[in-house]
């Protein structure tokens, strides 16, 4: 009998244990199987790659509206081990990049560009915006050639 109960009780803590984990994992499951319905048939390929795959789960984590995005899937994947060093995507990322929020603040004395990234969808823009920041820090001088841009007549008229 006291065999029995040194063998029961550890199975049926395993059993709920295992039932616990199931079922957070279910609901992880369930988004993936939805995104791979609803995306692109790049979505598809990319997430079958294993980095690909933790890319997926890492923005699932920590950036939930991000993790369809094709761009940031793969640049996710291919910084994985930096993004682990960094602390997590949200950290990794804010060291270069705080959205829409942190673009408009580079962009004080160009009132036609600050106007048209205010009119930019922090989710639906949100690959847009990560690659105009990116290029702008890359590229501070060219802010004018942009400012220039926006401020021609033909687009001033529309």
């Amino acid at each position: 009998m006291n065999r029995i109960k040194k063998f029961i009780i550890p199975l049926l803590i395993f059993i709920f244990s295992s039932l616990a984990s199931y079922a957070q994992n279910d609901c992880i499951v369930a988004f993936l199987a939805n995104d791979l319905s609803s995306s692109a048939a790049e979505f598809k390929t990319i997430v079958k790659q294993p980095e690909g795959f933790q890319a997926w789960q890492l923005l699932y984590k920590e950036a939930k509206t991000l993790r369809t995005n094709i761009e940031e899937l793969v640049q996710v994947s291919k910084n994985l081990e930096g993004i682990k060093i960094a602390g997590g995507y949200m950290k990794w990322k804010g060291l270069t990049w705080l959205g829409k929020k942190g673009l408009l603040t580079k962009l004080d004395n160009f009132t036609n560009l600050k106007k048209w990234v205010n009119s930019l969808d922090d989710v639906a823009d949100a690959g847009l915006i990560s690659k105009l920041d990116n290029y702008i820090v890359a590229n501070p001088t060219k802010l004018q050639k942009f400012e220039g841009v926006l401020n021609a007549p033909v687009l001033k008229n529309q």
